[in-house]
């Protein structure tokens, strides 16, 4: 029968909750941006499962509820820019620059979103879902697959390197000001060529950075361990000099 997620027992155990520092969110700020997922587990679970390893466990699906939200925000981008091409009064020229930063960004969140999911969440817990399945477990098996789990979640460049960790908040943020450019044009028929000029400077300079430092962080790490993430950033030459 196929599997029912509303009669899991666990689901009540999770929520969302604000992932801010005071948990007040700036004016005009997304606070979508910064959701998180947290779990309760009961006993004798807490035996295995302690507060340390929540919280490693929480990186990857964080970052990975933002970046879901921030492809919605690119989507609603997009149809903005679909629904503007239909009016012959939007200066062409302006309307393809703009759809080009939306596709460079978008690029750019779904390439993390697929290296997060398979690269990261789906290779490391396999592990640990192969050591839950043996016929013979015991509580040391488990609570060496936890941490080594645990470790793999903290490599991984998002959340270890400072400047990748502040970036990636540039880039949500990034989300969130392509796609009020993009609906606030559309409800206006307006592109002001000096707003658009700093969205592509700002977009330009973050993904720049951003593709350096994965590229060349810690002596290449990330291209070592994640080789899809650079190879699919590679691919439409967006930074031929990188």
């Amino acid at each position: 029968a196929a599997y029912d997620l509303e009669d899991d027992p666990c689901l009540a155990r999770f929520c969302f909750a604000d992932g801010q520092v005071g948990g007040q969110a700036a004016e005009g700020v997304d606070p979508l941006l910064f959701v998180t997922l947290q779990y309760e587990p009961t006993w004798p679970a807490t035996l295995l499962i302690s507060t340390p390893v929540l919280r490693s466990l929480q990186l990857p699906f964080a970052a990975l509820l933002r970046l879901v939200h921030a492809r919605r925000l690119l989507h609603d981008a997009w149809a903005a820019c679909r629904r503007l091409d239909l009016r012959p009064d939007v200066p062409a020229p302006l309307l393809r620059r703009l759809a080009r930063v939306r596709w460079q960004v978008a690029f750019f969140v779904e390439a993390l979103t697929y290296s997060l999911r398979v690269e990261l969440i789906e290779q490391e817990l396999s592990g640990l879902d192969a050591a839950l399945c043996a016929p013979t477990v015991d509580y040391h098996t488990l609570q060496l697959g936890l941490r080594n789990l645990t470790q793999q979640l903290h490599a991984y460049p998002l959340f270890s390197t400072p400047a990748l960790v502040k970036c990636f908040g540039q880039l949500l943020y990034l989300c969130r000001s392509v796609a009020d450019f993009a609906t606030s044009a559309d409800a206006t028929t307006a592109l002001p060529l000096a707003e658009l000029t700093a969205l592509e400077k700002d977009a330009d300079r973050l993904l720049r950075l951003m593709f350096r430092l994965l590229a060349g962080g810690n002596r290449g790490a990330t291209a070592r361990r994640y080789p899809h993430l650079l190879t699919v950033l590679r691919y439409n030459n967006f930074f031929p000099e990188l």
